[in-house]
């Protein structure tokens, strides 16, 4: 999907105007070198020229695809975590809601299950984007969690697995209260490792950047050229 019609040049620029810029000046430098001062050991032969297109062409071509089939899998990543914690809250409040004509169900103590495990759902993403962006969640996370759990995921180095401990827990705090019965565990705790695996492919793309050589030689091959 290609968000706009139009392409804007000037926001390129931004983050290539200094190789803009040596580029027009080194040929401007030539250019008087060449032509106004008669100096032709500046040229280079066509054959090398083409050469270094060549090389150039494969290397953008190669990280072009290799960018792009990051961004993708960043993207369908992102939707899996947005759908899994649609999943796990849908499981809980369905779960829950079923069992309200079982002897000793507490309506209080059920919506207190519920709203609970939503709120931690939700500082859930944000604590796995603060761990990925190394920026502070603090004021994100606070208005979601208990006081004793913002100080236990504050202090944790890793917030995401914390957040995923004390969902773990409520679950199966839930059975042990009669708030969730059967097999409701078992589902949501199936959703709730299937969060675990989407994070551990966030931190996969985060750790394991391309190789520094494409990246190495397609700028010296666009310098070059």
């Amino acid at each position: 999907m290609i968000l706009k019609r139009s392409f804007q040049p000037r926001k390129v620029v931004t983050y290539v105007w200094r190789e803009l810029i040596l580029a027009v000046a080194f040929g401007t430098l030539v250019f008087v070198a060449n032509v106004l001062m008669g100096i032709k050991e500046v040229t280079l032969p066509f054959g090398v020229l083409s050469l270094l297109g060549a090389a150039l062409a494969i290397f953008l071509a190669f990280r072009n695809s290799a960018s792009f089939a990051r961004w993708g899998e960043a993207a369908q990543l992102w939707s899996g975590i947005a759908n899994q914690c649609r999943i796990l809250a849908r499981l809980a409040v369905t779960f829950v809601d079923s069992h309200a004509h079982s002897p000793g169900y507490k309506p209080d103590a059920a919506a207190a299950f519920k709203k609970d495990l939503a709120y931690r759902l939700m500082a859930w993403p944000h604590a796995l984007r603060g761990q990925l962006r190394d920026t502070p969640v603090e004021d994100d996370l606070r208005p979601l969690l208990t006081l004793a759990d913002y100080v236990a995921v504050n202090q944790a180095h890793s917030k995401p697995n914390v957040v995923s401990l004390l969902l773990g827990r409520q679950i199966y705090q839930g059975m042990a209260a009669g708030i969730l019965q059967g097999f409701d565990s078992f589902q949501m705790e199936g959703a709730l490792a299937q969060l675990s695996n989407l994070q551990a492919g966030c931190e996969r793309i985060k750790s394991i950047p391309l190789p520094r050589q494409y990246d190495y030689f397609t700028r010296m091959f666009v310098r070059v050229k």
